[in-house]
């Protein structure tokens, strides 16, 4: 998933739209951006394996989460379907239309 992710069209995507935050599950720093440790995290959000994307949205509501590897088309697909608001941008639109 690190290289889509970093892939320009979907991390373009994502930081237009989200903030991107890595989180390692047994790690017992504080993630700055949430102030907890990865560990308290993955109990928090009941991460069961990795990789596990959850995108958060206002007040840390969870919007969507995705377990495991998807393909780069598969994911910007999920994404696009799937986050309130996301079918309306420019980005999203065709990528909608298709499903």
């Amino acid at each position: 998933m690190d290289e889509i992710l970093h892939e320009p069209e979907v991390s373009g995507l994502l930081l237009r739209h989200t903030q991107i935050i890595r989180v390692d599950v047994h790690g017992r720093n504080k993630v700055a951006a949430l102030g907890k440790t990865g560990i308290s995290l993955t109990k928090e959000f009941k991460v069961y394996g990795t990789p596990t994307i959850i995108l958060l949205g206002d007040g840390g509501k969870v919007l969507l989460r995705i377990p495991g590897v998807l393909t780069r088309k598969d994911f910007l697909d999920v994404i696009c379907h799937y986050i309130p608001g996301m079918q309306k941008k420019k980005d999203c639109v065709e990528r909608v239309s298709a499903l």
